[in-house]
């Protein structure tokens, strides 16, 4: 992924190649808050809704559920099935 910016250093414009490894530890702290606001959410759900959650899945849906590999690291963090709909994953 090409990024740009201002170098801290010089303050010149500057275009950097970055891994997903590299996004993906730069956004730990917010995708954490995102599994912590789900779980909180799933709590509090009432016992007959949570079934049918838990019977059909979660969709993720808008631009961060094109993250490389949030759908499976929620499903493996939370035990609910997240998938992308598939529209939304041809459009990336």
């Amino acid at each position: 992924m090409h990024v740009q910016g201002r170098d801290l250093l010089s303050g010149k414009p500057k275009e950097k190649i970055i891994s997903h490894i590299e996004v993906a530890k730069a956004i730990d702290k917010s995708v954490i808050r995102i599994e912590d606001s789900i779980m909180e959410t799933l709590s509090q759900t009432p016992p007959e809704l949570a079934a049918d959650i838990y019977n059909t899945g979660i969709y993720l849906a808008g631009g961060g559920a094109l993250l490389r590999g949030l759908d499976e690291r929620l499903s493996k963090k939370l035990t609910y099935q997240f998938t992308l709909p598939k529209t939304l994953a041809s459009s990336s």
